[in-house]
């Protein structure tokens, strides 16, 4: 797991908050993706100052040896990766990407080859130092509140600190057949971390679960009830043609829901 951090609060833009809008499942090469969703995505996230993380499955990677057809796909992976590298480089540009993993698509050629797609892409962007193949906790600062310290003899003396909120980004796995399933998919990240915010794909179906947990607060010795976000996002593919109506499944939905991070008070919430 990578730990980066954000702070934010110099950003002002992010006065009252930060949006977060995670994208994954693009499928860049795949002869479903829809690159005008893509365009629109980013240059909505460009526009409006919504921060991103990349989720896994930028690329399909489609080998002899995977579920996808290699000779279905509409570029080689070289092309693939150019491809990924022109539509995302707007926000890397703007300072917008927050992280990065790897997805079960992009992992097929690391199994085979050895050759990690997502951390070339990075690694183009000039942000490495941002991705992991398997987990990201990125901690965000963000706004500003005024606590006091200590007591002198001058009174009481105070600094502004911000509001911190930890995100967990994985890839997700499994589950996706059914709505159940697709949910306790997303749930069980709680298991193996404490974080606000929790960011999946992988199932090409969106959804945003809330919750809450008992937090200690060690050096204070207090417990606190924390609100917690769930989301997944959908993904950019078609359905006619493709290997979900093959197999039988569901289409995809193509809603990629935001995550509000406030900078007035700890509040996290998500949007569809």
């Amino acid at each position: 797991m990578l730990t980066v951090k954000h702070d934010l609060r110099s950003d002002a833009a992010c006065k009252d908050g930060v949006v977060i809008r995670h994208l994954a499942d693009l499928h860049i090469g795949s002869p479903n993706c829809d690159v005008s969703m893509i365009k629109h995505l980013v240059a909505e996230n460009v526009e409006n100052h919504w921060f991103c993380c990349l989720g896994g499955d930028i690329l399909d990677v489609g080998l002899k040896s995977s579920k996808s057809d290699c000779y279905t796909q509409t570029m080689t992976i070289n092309k693939a990766l150019d491809k990924a590298y022109k539509l995302l480089k707007p926000l890397a540009d703007a300072g917008l990407i927050l992280g990065a993993v790897q997805g079960n698509h992009e992992n097929r050629l690391t199994r085979d080859a050895g050759l990690d797609l997502t951390y070339q892409l990075m690694c183009r962007f000039g942000l490495e130092e941002l991705y992991n193949p398997n987990s990201v906790l990125a901690v965000i600062r963000v706004g500003k509140r005024r606590d006091a310290l200590r007591k002198s003899k001058k009174g009481s003396v105070r600094r502004d600190i911000a509001y911190t909120y930890v995100v967990h980004l994985t890839h997700g796995h499994g589950g996706g057949t059914t709505p159940g399933g697709r949910a306790n998919a997303l749930t069980r990240a709680r298991l193996k971390i404490d974080a606000d915010v929790y960011l999946q794909g992988h199932t090409h179906h969106s959804d945003v679960q809330l919750g809450s947990c008992l937090r200690v607060n060690r050096s204070s010795a207090s417990v606190s009830q924390i609100e917690q976000v769930f989301v997944c996002c959908g993904s950019c593919l078609t359905y006619d043609d493709s290997y979900g109506e093959a197999m039988n499944l569901s289409p995809s939905d193509n809603r990629f829901p935001r995550v509000f991070l406030s900078g007035t008070e700890h509040h996290v919430e998500a949007t569809l």
